[in-house]
Protein backbone atom coordinates (compact mmCIF):
# COMPACT_ATOMS: atom_id res chain seq x y z
CA UNK A 1 0.00 0.00 0.00
CA UNK A 2 2.77 2.25 0.86
CA UNK A 3 4.39 1.54 -2.32
CA UNK A 4 1.10 2.08 -4.54
CA UNK A 5 0.34 5.73 -2.72
CA UNK A 6 4.40 6.40 -3.59
CA UNK A 7 3.19 5.65 -7.23
CA UNK A 8 0.71 7.38 -7.88
CA UNK A 9 1.95 10.95 -5.62
CA UNK A 10 5.12 10.49 -8.93
CA UNK A 11 2.04 9.90 -11.84
CA UNK A 12 -0.67 12.20 -10.61
CA UNK A 13 0.13 15.65 -9.83
CA UNK A 14 -2.98 17.34 -8.59
CA UNK A 15 -3.33 20.96 -7.32
CA UNK A 16 -5.56 21.95 -5.05
CA UNK A 17 -7.37 25.12 -6.24
CA UNK A 18 -11.22 24.85 -6.06
CA UNK A 19 -13.32 25.58 -8.67
CA UNK A 20 -14.58 28.86 -8.68
CA UNK A 21 -16.69 31.57 -10.79
CA UNK A 22 -14.23 33.48 -13.09
CA UNK A 23 -14.19 35.51 -16.06
CA UNK A 24 -11.58 34.00 -18.32
CA UNK A 25 -10.48 35.20 -21.81
CA UNK A 26 -13.12 37.68 -21.32
CA UNK A 27 -16.05 34.81 -21.14
CA UNK A 28 -17.81 33.78 -17.70
CA UNK A 29 -16.87 30.63 -16.42
CA UNK A 30 -19.62 28.79 -13.56
CA UNK A 31 -19.01 26.06 -11.35
CA UNK A 32 -20.10 22.97 -12.23
CA UNK A 33 -20.63 19.42 -10.39
CA UNK A 34 -21.22 15.92 -11.06
CA UNK A 35 -22.17 12.87 -9.09
CA UNK A 36 -19.96 9.75 -10.03
CA UNK A 37 -20.80 6.39 -10.06
CA UNK A 38 -19.09 5.89 -6.34
CA UNK A 39 -20.74 8.75 -5.08
CA UNK A 40 -18.38 11.09 -5.32
CA UNK A 41 -19.27 14.89 -6.14
CA UNK A 42 -16.87 16.62 -8.19
CA UNK A 43 -16.37 20.28 -9.18
CA UNK A 44 -15.11 21.49 -12.85
CA UNK A 45 -15.95 24.78 -14.78
CA UNK A 46 -18.28 25.47 -17.33
CA UNK A 47 -18.51 27.81 -20.20
CA UNK A 48 -21.32 30.94 -20.74
CA UNK A 49 -24.12 28.96 -22.85
CA UNK A 50 -25.18 32.15 -24.16
CA UNK A 51 -21.91 32.51 -25.77
CA UNK A 52 -22.13 29.01 -27.61
CA UNK A 53 -23.11 28.80 -31.47
CA UNK A 54 -20.87 25.94 -33.30
CA UNK A 55 -20.63 23.16 -30.62
CA UNK A 56 -19.87 22.21 -26.80
CA UNK A 57 -16.51 20.88 -26.03
CA UNK A 58 -15.80 18.73 -23.24
CA UNK A 59 -12.42 19.18 -21.59
CA UNK A 60 -10.13 16.06 -20.08
CA UNK A 61 -6.66 17.53 -18.66
CA UNK A 62 -3.37 15.87 -18.34
CA UNK A 63 -2.25 14.70 -14.78
CA UNK A 64 -1.12 17.71 -13.87
CA UNK A 65 -2.63 21.01 -12.45
CA UNK A 66 -6.87 20.95 -11.99
CA UNK A 67 -9.46 22.56 -13.32
CA UNK A 68 -9.00 26.02 -11.85
CA UNK A 69 -5.77 26.39 -13.33
CA UNK A 70 -6.19 24.46 -16.72
CA UNK A 71 -9.33 26.49 -17.89
CA UNK A 72 -7.61 29.44 -18.85
CA UNK A 73 -5.93 27.03 -21.42
CA UNK A 74 -8.54 26.50 -23.26
CA UNK A 75 -11.02 29.52 -22.43
CA UNK A 76 -10.20 31.36 -25.95
CA UNK A 77 -12.07 28.49 -27.40
CA UNK A 78 -15.48 29.71 -25.16
CA UNK A 79 -14.99 32.83 -27.83
CA UNK A 80 -14.50 30.78 -30.71
CA UNK A 81 -18.33 29.63 -30.23
CA UNK A 82 -17.91 26.44 -28.09
CA UNK A 83 -19.43 25.70 -25.06
CA UNK A 84 -16.68 24.38 -22.87
CA UNK A 85 -17.51 22.42 -20.24
CA UNK A 86 -13.54 21.64 -18.32
CA UNK A 87 -13.94 18.48 -16.35
CA UNK A 88 -11.89 17.78 -13.41
CA UNK A 89 -10.90 14.63 -10.95
CA UNK A 90 -11.16 12.78 -7.95
CA UNK A 91 -8.47 14.56 -5.59
CA UNK A 92 -7.81 17.74 -7.92
CA UNK A 93 -8.80 21.19 -6.96
CA UNK A 94 -11.34 20.85 -3.65
CA UNK A 95 -12.67 17.32 -5.09
CA UNK A 96 -12.60 14.42 -2.55
CA UNK A 97 -10.84 11.30 -3.21
CA UNK A 98 -7.71 10.21 -4.09
CA UNK A 99 -6.58 9.84 -7.93
CA UNK A 100 -5.98 6.34 -9.28
CA UNK A 101 -6.94 4.53 -12.45
CA UNK A 102 -10.80 3.23 -11.97
CA UNK A 103 -11.70 6.30 -10.05
CA UNK A 104 -10.31 8.53 -13.35
CA UNK A 105 -12.45 6.25 -15.60
CA UNK A 106 -15.81 6.93 -13.57
CA UNK A 107 -15.02 11.04 -13.13
CA UNK A 108 -14.98 10.99 -16.79
CA UNK A 109 -17.80 9.11 -17.25
CA UNK A 110 -19.52 11.44 -15.03
CA UNK A 111 -18.63 14.27 -16.69
CA UNK A 112 -19.36 12.94 -20.24
CA UNK A 113 -23.36 12.18 -18.61
CA UNK A 114 -22.96 16.33 -17.64
CA UNK A 115 -21.69 17.45 -20.84
CA UNK A 116 -24.48 15.55 -22.90
CA UNK A 117 -26.86 16.78 -21.30
CA UNK A 118 -25.41 20.18 -21.68
CA UNK A 119 -24.73 20.24 -24.92
CA UNK A 120 -25.49 22.68 -27.72
CA UNK A 121 -24.80 21.39 -31.01
CA UNK A 122 -22.47 18.33 -31.58
CA UNK A 123 -20.47 17.23 -28.51
CA UNK A 124 -16.45 16.97 -28.92
CA UNK A 125 -14.34 15.71 -27.06
CA UNK A 126 -10.65 17.45 -26.14
CA UNK A 127 -8.60 15.24 -24.29
CA UNK A 128 -4.74 16.07 -23.31
CA UNK A 129 -1.48 13.62 -22.32
CA UNK A 130 -3.82 11.85 -19.46
CA UNK A 131 -6.92 13.27 -20.44
CA UNK A 132 -6.91 11.78 -24.01
CA UNK A 133 -5.75 8.05 -22.58
CA UNK A 134 -8.60 8.57 -20.23
CA UNK A 135 -10.98 9.77 -23.31
CA UNK A 136 -9.92 7.22 -26.11
CA UNK A 137 -10.86 4.66 -23.08
CA UNK A 138 -13.88 6.23 -22.23
CA UNK A 139 -15.24 6.26 -25.68
CA UNK A 140 -14.80 3.14 -27.43
CA UNK A 141 -17.01 1.65 -24.79
CA UNK A 142 -19.39 5.25 -24.80
CA UNK A 143 -19.49 6.28 -27.85
CA UNK A 144 -23.23 7.27 -28.07
CA UNK A 145 -23.98 11.01 -28.55
CA UNK A 146 -20.53 11.90 -28.90
CA UNK A 147 -19.32 13.45 -32.50
CA UNK A 148 -15.72 13.20 -32.20
CA UNK A 149 -12.75 13.18 -30.25
CA UNK A 150 -9.19 15.11 -30.33
CA UNK A 151 -6.09 13.65 -28.29
CA UNK A 152 -3.23 15.96 -27.63
CA UNK A 153 0.45 14.43 -26.79
CA UNK A 154 -1.57 11.31 -25.14
CA UNK A 155 0.36 7.76 -24.25
CA UNK A 156 -0.32 4.84 -25.79
CA UNK A 157 0.47 3.11 -22.65
CA UNK A 158 1.28 4.75 -19.14
CA UNK A 159 3.48 2.71 -18.29
CA UNK A 160 5.86 3.53 -21.45
CA UNK A 161 6.46 7.00 -20.57
CA UNK A 162 7.69 5.86 -17.08
CA UNK A 163 10.81 5.30 -15.43
CA UNK A 164 11.34 1.41 -15.31
CA UNK A 165 11.18 1.32 -11.91
CA UNK A 166 8.52 3.52 -11.36
CA UNK A 167 6.59 1.44 -14.19
CA UNK A 168 6.62 -1.34 -12.20
CA UNK A 169 5.32 0.22 -8.76
CA UNK A 170 2.31 1.64 -10.69
CA UNK A 171 -1.47 -0.34 -10.68
CA UNK A 172 -2.66 2.07 -12.85
CA UNK A 173 -1.48 1.94 -15.78
CA UNK A 174 -4.13 3.06 -17.87
CA UNK A 175 -3.66 1.50 -21.68
CA UNK A 176 -5.59 2.71 -24.32
CA UNK A 177 -3.64 0.62 -27.38
CA UNK A 178 -6.63 -1.88 -27.11
CA UNK A 179 -9.47 0.85 -27.11
CA UNK A 180 -8.22 2.77 -30.03
CA UNK A 181 -8.67 -0.21 -32.15
CA UNK A 182 -12.02 -0.55 -30.95
CA UNK A 183 -12.98 3.47 -31.11
CA UNK A 184 -15.33 3.84 -34.30
CA UNK A 185 -15.95 7.90 -33.75
CA UNK A 186 -14.08 10.35 -35.92
CA UNK A 187 -10.80 10.86 -34.16
CA UNK A 188 -7.85 13.27 -34.65
CA UNK A 189 -4.69 12.24 -33.35
CA UNK A 190 -2.46 15.05 -32.50
CA UNK A 191 0.84 15.55 -31.50
CA UNK A 192 3.80 17.49 -31.85
CA UNK A 193 6.84 16.24 -33.67
CA UNK A 194 8.89 16.98 -30.58
CA UNK A 195 6.88 16.55 -27.52
CA UNK A 196 9.42 16.66 -24.46
CA UNK A 197 7.24 14.39 -22.14
CA UNK A 198 5.37 12.44 -24.14
CA UNK A 199 7.47 11.13 -27.61
CA UNK A 200 5.60 11.48 -30.83
CA UNK A 201 6.01 7.84 -30.81
CA UNK A 202 2.74 7.37 -28.95
CA UNK A 203 0.21 9.19 -31.45
CA UNK A 204 1.96 7.26 -34.36
CA UNK A 205 0.78 3.83 -32.47
CA UNK A 206 -2.54 4.76 -31.22
CA UNK A 207 -3.04 5.63 -34.86
CA UNK A 208 -1.60 2.50 -36.16
CA UNK A 209 -4.28 0.63 -33.36
CA UNK A 210 -7.05 2.44 -35.26
CA UNK A 211 -6.66 1.47 -38.59
CA UNK A 212 -9.92 -0.25 -38.69
CA UNK A 213 -11.67 2.90 -38.00
CA UNK A 214 -11.95 4.91 -41.38
CA UNK A 215 -12.71 8.20 -39.89
CA UNK A 216 -9.32 8.53 -37.64
CA UNK A 217 -6.42 10.80 -38.50
CA UNK A 218 -3.10 11.31 -37.46
CA UNK A 219 -1.74 15.19 -37.50
CA UNK A 220 1.93 15.20 -36.18
CA UNK A 221 2.46 19.77 -35.57
CA UNK A 222 6.16 20.47 -36.28
CA UNK A 223 6.29 22.14 -32.76
CA UNK A 224 8.19 20.79 -30.14
CA UNK A 225 6.52 21.05 -26.77
CA UNK A 226 3.73 19.12 -24.43
CA UNK A 227 1.75 22.14 -23.70
CA UNK A 228 -1.59 22.96 -25.04
CA UNK A 229 -1.98 25.70 -27.32
CA UNK A 230 -5.55 26.56 -28.30
CA UNK A 231 -4.54 28.66 -31.47
CA UNK A 232 -3.17 25.18 -33.04
CA UNK A 233 -6.68 23.31 -31.56
CA UNK A 234 -9.19 26.11 -33.71
CA UNK A 235 -8.81 24.56 -37.11
CA UNK A 236 -8.71 20.97 -36.17
CA UNK A 237 -11.77 21.33 -34.02
CA UNK A 238 -13.17 22.82 -36.86
CA UNK A 239 -12.27 20.36 -39.18
CA UNK A 240 -13.63 17.22 -36.76
CA UNK A 241 -17.08 19.43 -35.72
CA UNK A 242 -17.71 19.61 -39.76
CA UNK A 243 -16.63 16.22 -40.24
CA UNK A 244 -18.42 14.57 -37.47
CA UNK A 245 -21.84 16.21 -39.20
CA UNK A 246 -20.50 15.47 -43.15
CA UNK A 247 -18.32 12.76 -43.05
CA UNK A 248 -14.71 11.90 -41.69
CA UNK A 249 -12.24 14.85 -41.54
CA UNK A 250 -10.05 15.75 -44.17
CA UNK A 251 -6.76 17.21 -43.31
CA UNK A 252 -3.67 18.20 -46.00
Amino acid sequence: MILTRFARSRIFKPDSIPARPAVLAGVQFSVARVRTEDGLLLDGLVSDLRLASRATLLFLHGNGGCAANRAPLIAPLAEQGYLVVVADYRGYGANPGVPEKVGLHLDAAAWLTHALAAAHGPLLVLGHSLGGAVAIELLADRPRGVAGLLTLGSFAALEMVLPAALARLTVDNIDARSAAAKLQLPWLIVHQKNDEVVPVRHSRELFRRASGNPAARFVELTGGTHALEWQLLVPLLEQLRIGSVNGPPKLS
